[in-house]
Formats: structure tokens, sequence, C-alpha cells
């Protein structure tokens, strides 16, 4: 039966080359579909590496017009940040604060630098943070430690905390890192491990875990403040703390954010152009769909007469219902055929620079979503054409 099927179906190959074009371009749209939404899905998987929840963020941007050099202006800047440290360790509304870099998750900010290990080299996310930023964040270790006060003042070699990415791009999978020092290519600088976290996703639950490492902020003046707010913290507190240390640094510029705003703000920004291609999308395969119902509906109604031969010769309804959806899936498998001959170029030739198993997935899928449309636009004409009486189907002329 089914070797009869595709023979029929090949002899009118020219009848049905519209609708086997319609589904070999539906089927690549569904592929592009799910391979954006399977990517996107395994990334959302990862862990994000920190807890943005209850976490303000006090961006400062100090000015710089009256230091003669960036050393005196980072001098300046540390020695008002030691003040308005006074200041902050006594809000009782605090459970922890830190202050860092300006480069913090959510911001869009990034900071990299050269780093060169062996024969690999790449350039790093660089966070300059103190000891207090894994009780305000929630990262966690998974070898050596945290920076500590200590380590604020180092002579030498700079003590780093790279996260897993970074182990993984210069190190073996058994390799002891702890220890190991790395080459600044462009500098003499050296960087000494002192410790390991896993992820860490700067931009978001979407974004790709980069390579990336923390060091002590001694050389880089901190232009953000994060602060883990006890719950139930209300925006008086903010207005204080904000007028607090607008005190002390007159000449800064100053802008508080709640992390879980900015978290929604970029998850917004990854979703509108996403949901817009959605749409799109999801607009072509429903034409796509009424257009492969329109087409199972003209033929069977073409048919009339044949179906009411078969079923005066002794078909069953089920016969002829599965006869005319075996027909339409036949025509959905030489349509995949072709499509498959295009998908499978993108895993064998690493297109986009995505792991194989995101395009063996999304064709999986779009395989499946396929077949589904193809048996629903059929099933209900097959089982009106099951339902005709042969007297009446004979006799229309």
């Amino acid at each position: 039966m089914i070797r009869h099927l595709f023979k029929l179906m090949w002899n009118q190959k020219r009848k049905n080359l519209g609708l086997l074009l319609e589904v070999f371009f539906s089927f690549l749209v569904i592929f592009a579909v799910f391979t954006f939404l399977v990517h996107n899905f395994n990334r959302y998987r990862e862990p994000l590496g920190f807890d943005y929840g209850r976490v303000w963020a006090l961006k400062m941007f100090p000015s710089g017009e009256r230091d003669s050099t960036y050393e005196a202006h980072t001098e300046r800047v540390n020695r008002e940040i030691d003040r308005i440290d006074q200041i902050v360790r006594y809000y009782p509304e605090f459970e922890s604060y830190t202050f860092t870099s300006g480069n913090i998750p959510y911001a869009g900010s990034q900071h990299l630098v050269g780093m060169s290990y062996n024969d690999k080299s790449t350039n790093p996310f660089i966070y300059s943070v103190d000891e207090k930023f894994p009780e305000v964040m929630g990262v966690e270790m998974v070898a050596g430690r945290w920076l500590d006060r200590s380590d604020m003042s180092y002579d030498g070699d700079i003590p780093i905390v790279i996260n897993r990415q970074f182990r993984e791009y210069f190190f073996d999978a058994q390799e002891e890192v702890i220890g190991k020092k790395l080459d600044d290519p462009n500098s003499d600088q050296t960087y000494r491990i002192i410790g390991e976290i896993g992820n860490y996703k700067q931009l978001g639950e979407f974004s790709e875990a980069r390579v990336a490492f923390f060091q002590p902020r001694t050389n880089d003046a901190a232009t953000a403040l994060l602060v883990k707010v006890k719950p139930d913290t209300d925006a008086a507190v903010e207005a204080r703390l904000f007028d607090d240390i607008q005190e002390v640094a007159k000449n800064w510029n100053l802008e508080m954010q709640y992390m879980d705003e900015m978290r929604d703000n970029t998850l917004r920004e990854t979703w509108i152009p996403s949901l817009i291609f959605l749409i799109i999308a999801g607009f072509l395969v429903f034409n796509v769909a009424l257009g492969l119902f329109g087409v199972v509906w003209q033929n069977i109604n073409k048919r009339r007469q044949e179906i009411g031969v078969r079923r005066a010769m002794g078909a069953t309804k089920t016969g002829i219902s599965g006869q005319i959806i075996g027909e339409v899936i036949v025509l959905a498998t030489l349509s995949l055929l072709l499509g498959l001959f295009f998908a499978l170029q993108f895993p064998l030739l690493n297109v986009f620079n995505l792991p194989a198993g995101v395009y063996l997935v999304a064709i999986v899928l779009a395989i499946m979503f396929i077949y589904a449309i193809v048996l629903i636009c059929s099933f209900y004409p097959s089982l009106l054409a099951a339902r005709l009486h042969p007297a009446v189907a004979l006799h229309e002329e």
C-alpha cells in the first residue's frame, strides 16, 4: 500500500508541485523557528550563576575633571568610596553590600582584557570586585576560595577567581587550576588563580556564558554599589541612601535601579524581536495550512466519482479516509526529504557556531510539526470523502 502511494504521488509530481514546494518551504521556516527556540531554551536552562533578588544597584559616575592622571582619579575616588562605605555599613535595612566595577549584571556594560596561557589566548570579561561580592550576589565557589581583604593589596601577581568557561577554555578537564599563572599579552602583568566558580552570565538568562574572571578592585575605581536589602525594604530607604551618598560625593552623578527590574528590561529586549519573528513565522505556517486544507478539499471534489466507484466496489470508509491521508503524508514526506538535505547542512558545516545537537533536535521537532499539520489539515476532508454515498457520487456529472 505504501509503495503504491509513493508511486501514485510520484507520477503526479507535476500536478502536486505547488503543494510539495509549500510543505518544503514550511519545513525550512519551522526548522529555523525550532532552532531558535531550542537554542534559547538551552541557554535559559543553564545556571545563571548569581541571585538578583532583593538587590539594589546604585551606579556612580564620579567626575574626573580635577584629576591630573588616571591613577590620581582612582586614588581620589577610592577615598570617597571609603567614606561612602562608612555610611552604608550602618544601614540596618541592608543584609550586605559590595562595591564593584560598572559591568554589573543586566547593565549591558562589558570590560575585557587580554589573557594567554601556553598557546591559547582570548579576551575574557573582567570584573573588579571586593570580598563581599559573593555574599550579595549569591555566587558559589566550586574550587579554591574567593578574594579576601588581604587580596585587595597584592604585590606581584593579581589574584583572580575564574568561572567554569575560563577553565574549560584554557585547561584540560582534570587539570588542577588553583595556583596557575596566566599572562596579559599586552603588558607585563601576570594573574594567579586562587578560586573557581560555575557559570556567571552577566548579560542574562538568554545570553552565552562567556569566559570571565574576578580580580580585586584595588587598581580600578568602583563605579557601582550593590546592596542586598532585607525583605519589605521600602523606597524611603532608597531615597535616604541616595541623599546620604550625594552629601559625601557632591560632584557625582548617581542612578539607582532594582536588579529584578533590570532583568525584566533585558528579557524584554530579547523577547520583543523574538516574538515578532515567531508571529511572522506563525502567519506563514497558518497560510500554508489553509492552502494545504484547500488543496486536499479540491482534490477530493475532483475525485468524487472515483471515490464513488471505490465505495460501490466495497471499499470501506476507513480505507477511503486512510488513502486520502496517506497520499498527503507521502507528499509531505517527499518535501521533507528535500528539506532534510538542506537542514542537515547546518550541523555539518557548523553554521552560526551552534552545537550540532541544537540543529538535530530542531529537525526532529520540525518534522513532527509538519506531519501534525498535514494530519490535521487532511483529517476532516478525508472524513467527508469517506462519508460520501456511492449512489450520489456516481450520479454526478
